[in-house]
């Protein structure tokens, strides 16, 4: 899979609440066996200073949003936590995601969100205000025993 063109591979513009852009992302591959793991790259976006770390959750989800493989955990530069983080720069960072060895052969998004430190969602918001739900799917990907 060949990244589109621009400053960071497949670019995006999604806003979680004023505070932080995913501004693009890259897989190591779209197709994949039970059981093996890859990466998804995800390129961030400080909107403004941070005084709170957040959390973010990477799902490999199929129907009914059952998860097959996930990655949550906190969103970092290197040691850096959101709330040291410089509004403007944009942070490249990896989530490594094992599919489930009983995962069925099927097509599965990769849904990212954001949480503030006690849980919650953030939303993502659209250009004129609108709320988009509290997460964003990215593309379809293959899961096959072949």
């Amino acid at each position: 899979m060949e990244p589109q063109p621009g400053p960071v591979p497949n670019p995006l513009a999604f806003d979680y609440a004023g505070r932080m852009m995913l501004v693009g992302y890259d897989l190591d591959r779209r197709a994949m066996r039970p059981g093996e793991t890859f990466r998804v790259t995800l390129y961030w976006q400080a909107l403004a200073p941070l005084e709170e770390d957040l959390l973010v959750f990477a799902h490999v989800q199929g129907h009914s949003d059952q998860v097959w493989a996930l990655d949550d955990s906190l969103l970092l530069d290197g040691p850096n936590p959101t709330s040291r983080w410089e509004p403007g720069k944009v942070v490249d960072e990896v989530r490594e995601l094992t599919v489930g060895q009983t995962t069925p052969t099927d097509y599965y998004v990769i849904d990212i969100g954001l949480l503030d430190p006690s849980g919650e969602r953030l939303p993502v918001v659209a250009r004129d205000g609108h709320h988009l739900g509290s997460s964003v799917q990215l593309g379809r990907n293959q899961i096959s025993a072949e």
